[in-house]
Parts: structure tokens; sequence; C-alpha cells
């Protein structure tokens, strides 16, 4: 019997084949994303020479210039968020809705994604409150001082169709019991969310240190399929050393960790850097930038079957 082969195929079938062939080839490919989670620090504080109308043009110029894949944004009021989606428009689009009842008053927490690669799931993107009703505009829980929401969203590579999930949050500044609970509900509406084998990607001021309540009930799942979330800068920094992200317009290189890249297992991370960009030897915001670049393999073990864990 003659050896089976391209050439002598009948030209339709050869073509399928070169063409599944194709697929597996580009499927197996691992798929590079980097992400940034940056607090621009709320456009209204009085912060003489820090304040927003004299850092806004570098903080847009810095954001669009990095081309990440996504970028999650703390503290942006609607006039910021305007601002910066007219700069880096060309570059993003994004995903927003601010905290308060009414959609446009009090922060948002936008999720800023590169619009010639990614594209968002029509069906599976939104905003939730950190609360006991999640659905409910404005609403606070657990003696939070503000309202606080997490902004997520579905990613598909527009060349493969590959899946990716990214959420941008901010948890309360006063209230340990919210940032706490806060942690443990996105770690229950990921695993409820999030198909078993997808990759997910967490951004946000946490204001909570690494190996806290807050980090420990995030990173340890919960839902239907648990989602057990890694810390990208202790991943690439064994050594324990934790300088600070939250600087408070001064120059401290060590102290509070606060702000986070977390992912889930199966994604490599390649590097993770705190960015100490500055404007005439001046930070660029009262927080550092906390940058990743990541390898998505084939298939993501994202998630687990096991009981739901109870948290830190």
């Amino acid at each position: 019997m003659p050896r089976l082969s391209r050439m002598n195929l009948p030209a339709p079938i050869a073509l399928l084949l070169a063409v599944f062939c194709s697929g597996i080839a580009s499927g197996a490919e691992p798929m590079e994303v980097s992400v940034m989670t940056f607090n621009i620090r709320y456009g209204t504080a009085s912060d003489g020479e820090h304040a927003w109308p004299h850092r806004k043009e570098t903080v847009a110029r810095f954001i669009g210039e990095s081309a990440l894949d996504f970028v999650g944004i703390q503290e942006s009021l609607a006039s910021q968020t305007t601002f910066l989606r007219k700069e880096v428009g060309g570059t993003y689009d994004m995903i927003v809705r601010t905290r308060e009842r009414v959609d446009g008053r009090g922060e948002a927490t936008p999720l800023l994604y590169r619009k010639d690669r990614w594209e968002l799931d029509p069906e599976r993107h939104g905003t939730f409150w950190l609360s006991l009703t999640p659905e409910e505009p404005g609403s606070k829980s657990w003696d939070s001082s503000l309202p606080r929401i997490a902004t997520w969203g579905r990613f598909t590579e527009r060349t493969t169709g590959r899946p990716i999930w990214v959420l941008n949050t901010h948890f309360d500044h006063r209230s340990a019991p919210a940032r706490h609970e806060a942690g443990r509900l996105i770690a229950r509406r990921l695993g409820e969310l999030v198909p078993a084998g997808e990759p997910v990607v967490v951004l946000g001021d946490l204001n909570a240190r690494p190996d806290t309540p807050p980090l420990q009930a995030l990173q340890a799942g919960a839902g239907e399929r648990p989602i057990l979330l890694i810390d990208a800068w202790k991943s690439t920094n064994p050594d324990g050393r934790h300088p600070c992200t939250f600087n408070g317009w001064g120059e401290g290189m060590e102290g509070r960790r606060i702000d986070h890249v977390l992912v889930s297992p199966g994604v490599e991370i390649l590097a993770c850097d705190i960015e100490r960009e500055r404007i005439d030897g001046r930070p660029i915001s009262d927080h550092w930038p906390v940058r990743a670049n990541l390898r998505v393999p084939e298939t993501s073990k994202g998630s687990v079957d096991r009981p739901v864990p109870e948290p830190g």
C-alpha cells in the first residue's frame, strides 16, 4: 500500500489537512501577555506640585508608550477617565463604571485593553460591588468607608481566539474586615465565572501587604472551581524583599507593597517589576505602577477540583 502523503491526496482534503495542522502548531505556541496595575491618585486631591493637572500628560504618555496588553487603573475620577480615554484611545479601549449609585460619580477602576490584539467578550464583562449585595450600585458592607468595586472581563486574542480573564479592583483603605471579605468575594466570583483551565489575572491596589488575610483569602480560591492565585512579585523575587508600592510622594524603596499582580496556576511569570517613573524627579503618582510580563501555555490549569477552603 503506498504511503499516504499530501501529494497524492485530493486537493480539498489536502487543504483541510494543511489548515488543521497549522491550527495545531499555532495553538501550541505560548501566549505572551503584559499587564500593569497603577493607582493614579484621584484628580481633586490637594497635592500641590503633585496635583493631577501637573501630572496628567505624563501619566497618559507613560501608559500609552508602555503599550501593555492590559492596564488596571485605580482612583480614576470621571474627568480623569475621560482624559485618559482621549489620550490613549488610539491604543486602548476600556471597561469602566464608577463606584457610586449613579454612574459618572466618584472613582472607578477602569480596565484598559489593547484593542488591536484583544476582543472583549460581549456577554462576559462588567463591574460588581464589594459588598453583601454585589449587583447593587453604590452598595457597601463590613464597615467599608466607601463603596468599592471590581471591574472584569473575558478577552480573546484576535488572531488565535485564545481566552484570558482580567479583573481590576481597589480594596478599602480603612476597614480590615472589608478588605478580607472583598478578597473572599472576588475569590468566590472567579470560582463561579471562570471555566476550568482558562487563565486569570487579578490587578489592584488591595491596601494590604502580602501574606495578610485579604491576600490569603483572595489567593486561596473559592466557589465551584477554586483558583489558587499566585503573587507575581513574590514568585519572581524569592529573596523575601518587599519594596514599597505606596510611596506617599516620597522616595522610599522599602515598606508597603500593597499593589499586586496575581495570576492563576499554569501562567508563567517572566518578570515582575515596580516601575519608578518620575516627573522632574518627582514620583508619577503616590503609588508606583507594578508591571508583569507573563507567558500563558496552550492549556493553563487555572482552577482545581477540591472542596472550597476556609480562607485565612
